[in-house]
């Protein structure tokens, strides 16, 4: 692995241990990827929330990917309710329709991040796991309520 690969591992790694450690009920991958993104089965067909490590924009994102039909129908459900799950969530939240993409996504940013120089992978990790925890407890509610 090269470097960039070794500090995306350990991150991950320490996001898995992380997350272990916390209440909800998650299936999290065995094997620990060494690429830009981590993602975790959220329990809802077509809802999918991965983490991502942009080391080239100095940046991270927690992001909730909605495909397909069904996907759109649960964004569509879930944009009526921006407000009310942006204050439950804590922050404001980018909301990307599918426009000629696979997928709607919602996405939460944390600019300036400079993994092992300003940024350490101990505080990165948990950035990531408590607002993971946020959107799960937000979002998962209501996507399990959605009639198909």
């Amino acid at each position: 692995m090269n470097d960039l690969e070794t500090k995306q591992h350990d991150l991950w790694q320490e996001v898995r241990k992380q997350l272990t450690e916390t209440k909800l009920p998650l299936k999290l991958r065995n094997n620990i990827p060494s690429g830009s993104y981590y993602d975790v089965k959220f329990g809802v067909p077509s809802a999918y929330l991965s983490l991502h490590y942009v080391e080239q924009e100095n940046c991270a994102k927690v992001m909730v990917s909605l495909r397909n039909e069904r996907g759109e129908k649960y964004f569509e459900h879930l944009l009526r309710e921006k407000e009310q799950i942006e204050g439950e969530i804590g922050a404001s939240l980018d909301w990307d329709p599918v426009e000629n993409a696979k997928y709607c996504c919602i996405v939460l940013w944390k600019k300036d991040v400079d993994l092992g120089i300003s940024t350490t992978t101990a505080d990165l990790a948990q950035w990531y796991v408590t607002w993971f925890e946020n959107f799960y407890k937000a979002l998962h509610p209501r996507l399990s309520i959605i009639p198909e």
